[in-house]
């Protein structure tokens, strides 16, 4: 009994510098996905997904990114069909044509990953969140890696995934705390083009 005891100790052991080596490559692939979103150009379509009181919207947008700069419009057949969005730096202008009014505000992409990520990167430093490689994947027909984010109580909360080639992310899941399986917002690309000039 000795010697099983010893032996799942020296397993146990041993695996830990391997779970400390896929947090670290993780937190770094989540730190070149930062930088991505600030630099990268990009054009394409992307499905947002919102779960509101029990019921799912997706509302498709056309994307022009550049940098921390972008532009995303709502094609016809979307619920928001008409309404355009401006980002640039720390400014945003969103038009609604059915109310006819131009609302100005702050740059939700700017907050985000300049503000917000980089608590969940102090998150992760501190023990507060995990974050594991979870292995490939294919988004709009591009090679990425899925990352997963859980809290320290081993909750799933998110899931990301980052194009190998760029470091955009491509697709984000936001979990249900109590059924990490319910998809409760997030987006998805399915189409996007790097080498266009937005």
């Amino acid at each position: 009994m000795r010697r099983v005891w010893l032996l799942l100790s020296a397993i146990g052991v041993a695996a830990l510098p391997a779970v400390a080596q896929d947090e670290s490559k993780a937190t770094e692939l989540l730190r070149r996905m930062l930088r991505a979103e600030m630099t990268q150009k990009l054009s394409g379509t992307r499905v947002t997904i919102n779960n509101l009181e029990g019921k799912t919207e997706r509302v498709v947008e056309i994307v022009l990114r550049s940098g921390p700069n972008s532009r995303v419009e709502f094609p016809k057949g979307s619920p928001r069909h008409g309404e355009v969005v401006v980002e640039s730096g720390p400014h945003r202008w969103h038009y609604v044509p059915s109310e006819n009014t131009l609302y100005v505000g702050e740059a939700r992409r700017r907050a985000r990953y300049v503000e917000r990520m980089p608590r969940v990167l102090e998150g992760i430093r501190i023990g507060a969140l995990s974050i594991r490689v979870v292995g490939p994947a294919r988004v709009a027909d591009r090679k990425c890696t899925e990352l997963a984010l859980a809290r320290k109580d081993g909750t799933p909360v998110w899931r990301l995934f980052v194009d190998d080639a760029t470091g955009v992310l491509l697709k984000q899941q936001i979990l249900d705390p109590s059924n990490a399986n319910r998809v409760v917002g997030g987006f998805e690309y399915t189409q996007v083009d790097f080498d266009a000039d937005p």
